[in-house]
């Protein structure tokens, strides 16, 4: 999500850039303008504003015209023609804002949302985000739509997150079209669907959106809304991971991954450790795996478990799990029933199938705790019901909860069952810095 005032900067100025031209050379020992403070400068000159001009244009903006305020704050948000100074940027965004101009409305919203320059305030990002999307402004309906999408400021409707995606998307947003498609891709105040996903995604995809980029490649993978083809989605996902996005380069090396073309054998470690030096936790986590299997690289515990440990310091459940079975099994580092407890134990309340068998089991037989069957049967329990486990692993998870019922109370086995009953995974704390993880 852009900010409206750097976008207002960095895209449509820099198409006015383009047309201009390099522009006037900096004088000597001058420090050279930023490409975004140069498009800011051709955008105001192109727009009539020179130098000379901004005394008229500070009289303007102090008689209340919301025009000359809104060009104030971008230039003090830039520093371009006035010193930079955020404080100022967002006072003259709100006089703006307040006098009806839409677009500053949009862009004070979204500095509320980031806290940019301002103390984040869901609450007035909300307000100002309503005002502007009720003008048309595509950037405020895509970001109300994330307040109403992640109940920002608001009880989370996924229904009204559609909905002002929907009207984005439809106004040409290209942020709209993606964050539309992720909505009928996850089900979320819409039935699932690939279909309209699959569109959606190729839309925003052929406007130049990384992000749909590498999300439109993993359908092509899977097969997700139309026929498989693997060969669109690696030409999708490598177009996106060659812009630098982290995340698409994790969908990359998946990709090349599950390749069975000799030519990409190996090449998946390159991709993932571009993605995993940029903080991307699932691909620390599946550079943890290259290491540990001994695939592509020389087998390596030691670096298995320093990437692994990694993506479990941000809290990805698949890394978790695999430093809990790791220092359970005493691989690159001394076995510690105490520390496999602690990991196993944040990866389950994630429902992480693998780790709450893993977790029963410790709790079962006293390995790092203190024997614990109410805890065992908990685990076990919801183990149990996962629709993500394996058949065999239910059945063997319902034998070991029954186990551990035999050693309780009645009032034991009562307090565990309303645990069971009302049992919900927890969501990750890992923030993913872009989209594309499967």
């Amino acid at each position: 999500m852009r900010p409206l005032f750097r976008f207002y900067a960095s895209v449509l100025a820099l198409a006015l850039a383009a047309a201009l031209g390099a522009g006037p050379t900096a004088p000597p020992g001058a420090v050279p303008y930023s490409d975004e403070q140069r498009a800011v400068q051709y955008a105001l000159l192109t727009s009539g504003l020179t130098q000379a001009g901004i005394p008229a244009l500070l009289a303007a903006a102090g008689h209340g015209d919301p025009r000359a305020q809104f060009k104030l704050a971008v230039m003090y948000y830039h520093g371009v023609g006035l010193p930079q100074s955020y404080v100022n940027a967002m006072r003259w965004y709100k006089k703006a804002a307040v006098g009806g101009n839409a677009t500053a409305q949009s862009a004070l919203g979204m500095a509320y949302q980031e806290g940019l320059g301002v103390d984040r305030d869901y609450g007035e990002a909300l307000k100002w985000d309503r005002l502007a999307a009720g003008q048309g402004v595509d950037n405020a309906q895509c970001n109300l739509g994330t307040l109403y999408q992640s109940g920002l400021g608001v009880p989370r409707s996924y229904a009204l997150a559609l909905l002002w995606f929907r009207r984005a998307a439809d106004a040409g947003s290209v942020e709209g079209m993606g964050n539309l498609a992720k909505m009928y891709s996850r089900g979320q105040g819409t039935p699932r669907d690939y279909v309209l996903a699959r569109r959606w995604f190729r839309k925003a995809a052929r406007s130049g959106d990384v992000e749909a980029e590498s999300d439109l490649g993993m359908l092509y993978l899977k097969g997700q809304g139309g026929p498989a083809d693997r060969a669109a989605g690696l030409r999708w996902a490598r177009k996106a991971a060659d812009s630098g996005s982290a995340s698409a380069e994790y969908v990359l090396g998946r990709l090349l991954e599950s390749s069975e073309r000799a030519d990409f054998s190996g090449q998946e470690q390159q991709w993932y450790r571009k993605a995993a030096g940029q903080g991307n936790a699932p691909a620390q986590c599946a550079l943890a795996n290259l290491y540990y299997l001994g695939k592509g690289v020389p087998q390596d515990f030691g670096e298995a478990l320093a990437w692994n440990r990694k993506a479990a310091d941000q809290d990805w459940a698949p890394a978790e799990f695999n430093m809990g079975y790791m220092e359970e099994d005493g691989k690159g580092v001394a076995v510690d029933h105490a520390k496999a407890l602690h990991w196993l134990l944040q990866a389950a309340e994630q429902g992480h199938a693998d780790a709450q068998g893993g977790l029963g089991a410790l709790y079962l037989s006293g390995l790092g705790t203190v024997r614990d069957y109410a805890q065992a049967y908990r685990w076990f329990a919801v183990l149990a019901q996962s629709p993500r486990a394996p058949l065999s692993d239910r059945e063997l998870a319902v034998q070991e909860r029954d186990q551990a019922a035999r050693n309780l109370t009645q009032a034991e086995l009562a307090a565990a069952k309303a645990f069971v009953r009302d049992w919900r995974p927890r969501p990750s704390r890992y923030v993913e810095r872009s989209v594309g993880v499967p």
